[in-house]
């Protein structure tokens, strides 16, 4: 069972992981096309499975971001650490204040910041997005 402690430390190494790389994709590289598949498939899962749908289609979006770097290294690291997640997940409520809309509105945000290849706001975007476990 994951407690406090264990979450904090799972969802630091996500955010340092996930900023380098989305700063990466920002600065030198591209969005792949199963980024914004994956993005849309949000409101689908969201409708039919409710918010463990959503999550888990979430966790797609940031794996296919992942994907975007090129790097099967990052990508295997970076799938570890969503299985846990996953499972973290499972054993606990969504965080307070995190809705549907927010988290679509979040994912729509970052996506529109990485095509403007604006590396600023996405490392901005990808700190807050992680911030619910620090307050």
């Amino acid at each position: 069972m994951f407690d406090l402690a264990d979450a904090r430390d799972l969802y630091f190494a996500r955010e340092l992981l996930e900023c380098e790389a989305l700063s990466s994709i920002a600065e030198y590289g591209h969005v792949k096309d199963a980024v914004r598949l994956s993005f849309a498939h949000f409101d689908r899962r969201a409708a039919v499975e409710g918010i463990h749908g959503a999550l888990d289609a979430d966790m797609d979006f940031h794996s296919a971001l992942i994907g975007s770097t090129g790097s099967s290294r990052l990508a295997r690291m970076h799938a570890r650490l969503i299985n846990e997640c996953r499972l973290f997940l499972s054993q606990h409520k969504m965080p307070v204040g995190l809705s549907l809309e927010k988290i679509r509105a979040e994912r729509a945000e970052l996506l529109a910041a990485l095509e403007e290849r604006n590396v600023h706001k996405v490392r901005t975007l990808v700190s807050a997005h992680f911030s619910f476990l620090w307050s």
